[in-house]
């Protein structure tokens, strides 16, 4: 089921996230959502209330795209993110 208030699911703005699905990365939706909203700059806090989930929870997410993507920070992520 789709969460509709899911950046993911929210059309045009994360268009990038088509791109870099096609790039072989394999996210899951809520995985999706957090890298929307760490591209916009928003602190894990900010994600965890618009997702209405712990912080814990982002910071779980936070460390499996970074494990997927090989990125070693936030700001890699935000940039992968735009440039697939």
């Amino acid at each position: 089921m789709n969460n509709p208030y899911s950046p993911a699911t929210q059309g045009t703005p994360y268009q990038h996230l088509d791109a870099l699905l096609h790039s072989g990365y394999n996210f899951t939706v809520r995985q999706q959502d957090v890298l929307a909203l760490i591209a916009e700059g928003r602190s894990n806090k900010e994600i965890a209330h618009k997702l209405l989930i712990s912080e814990s929870v982002i910071n779980a997410h936070l460390g499996e795209l970074m494990g997927k993507t090989s990125a070693e920070s936030r700001l890699e992520l935000a940039v992968l993110f735009y440039t697939g």
